[in-house]
């Protein structure tokens, strides 16, 4: 009776140890699933800090320029870019379109006639570039009529004020 006793009372602590084991073990590997879920939410966290870091360096790009082109208009802006680039005489018309000043924005419409392929790339790597905030809204590129190895540009370009 002794034997059966001991023998029942060591079955059931086995039990209880086991249930306790299991316990255990569930709650470790819930915790370890909330640990891999805070470390992917911190790792996500951490980039997307460093993508606004790079968007913070970016807006203080434009914010120097758009204090630059403080007090210029369109036209001057257009036509230092093109004069810096010695193609003055390839430009024949700088016109506004009506209605298309705005106290943040003014834009213009630029023919440059005769270009050759470098000096069109040039000329928008310098517009993007440029100390002032020009933005190209629109370019319209066709072969010359006269020689077909030249270019005849119309750019659809707007300088960004300070407010």
């Amino acid at each position: 009776m002794q034997r059966n006793r001991v023998i029942g009372l060591a079955a059931a602590g086995a039990v209880v140890l086991a249930l306790i084991a299991g316990t255990g073990i569930t709650m470790l590997k819930k915790a370890s699933a909330r640990v891999e879920s805070a470390q992917g939410l911190h790792d996500f966290l951490e980039a997307e800090q460093a993508s606004l870091a790079g968007m913070r360096d970016k807006s203080g790009v434009f914010e120097r320029k758009r204090k630059n082109s403080k007090g210029r208009s369109v036209h001057e802006a257009v036509t230092g870019v093109v004069d810096s680039l010695g193609l003055k005489d390839k430009l024949t018309s700088l016109q506004s379109p009506p209605g298309a000043a705005s106290a943040q924005e003014e834009r213009a419409e630029a023919l440059l006639e005769g270009l050759t392929l470098n000096e069109l790339v040039n000329l928008l790597y310098s517009l993007e570039n440029s100390r002032m905030l020009i933005l190209t809204r629109k370019a319209n590129i066709r072969t010359s009529f006269e020689n077909p190895e030249l270019l005849n540009a119309t750019l659809s370009v707007s300088l960004i004020k300070p407010q």
